[in-house]
């Protein structure tokens, strides 16, 4: 066959007078341009649905945080009772405990103002334990029933009548309930 019969067959016309690799840089020269143009059109597509959709709201504190909060805040008021504050203290652990806690702590408090007096016999003072929660860690929790048991560290001092302070740690496990909305401890145990 002859280059004027072939022609057609592979896509160059018999009488361009343009050789083939000519056509091929023409087709290189247009396709770069062109898929460039797409590219771009697309990512202002892009950058135009980001700006119009709408923003994101940060989620709220997960639902664990709030047994958390309330372990730490729990643990560290617990671990500063004295008996100069032993009447608002008491109140403020009847009300922000329930069950096993609430009822040990309600019959127990005739014991611990008879122990307290006696210490204060025997030491010419009282003991004074002041500590504050550090941190805290959910063990579990059962979502269904509002349950949960926070572990808190606790550190603090035990100053006794003549002042000696002796560094103290201390680790609770406080099984804390949702009743009603409101959090509350039901158990408290020291835990090594």
């Amino acid at each position: 066959m002859a280059q004027d019969e072939l022609g057609p067959l592979i896509g160059v016309p018999a009488d361009d007078p343009v050789p083939r690799s000519s056509h091929a840089k023409r087709r290189v020269s247009l396709f770069v341009p062109l898929t460039l143009a797409v590219l771009l059109l697309a990512a202002g597509a892009f950058a135009i649905s980001q700006a119009v959709r709408p923003r994101p709201v940060p989620a709220a504190a997960p639902p664990t945080q709030s047994y958390l909060d309330f372990g730490m805040s729990f643990g560290g008021r617990l671990m500063n009772m004295s008996p100069q504050t032993f009447d608002d203290d008491w109140r403020w652990v009847m009300t922000q405990s329930t069950g096993h806690l609430h009822e040990t702590y309600a019959a127990w408090r005739d014991e611990f103002i008879k122990f307290e007096r006696q210490n204060v016999t025997y030491l010419d003072g009282p003991v004074i334990v002041a500590g504050s929660a550090t941190a805290a860690g959910l063990k579990s929790i059962d979502a269904a029933d509002g349950k949960a048991q926070v572990l808190v560290a606790v550190k603090g001092t035990d100053t006794d009548d003549i002042g000696e302070a002796t560094p103290q740690t201390w680790r609770l496990l406080l099984t804390v309930e949702r009743i009603d909305g409101t959090l509350k401890t039901s158990r408290v145990e020291v835990v090594r």
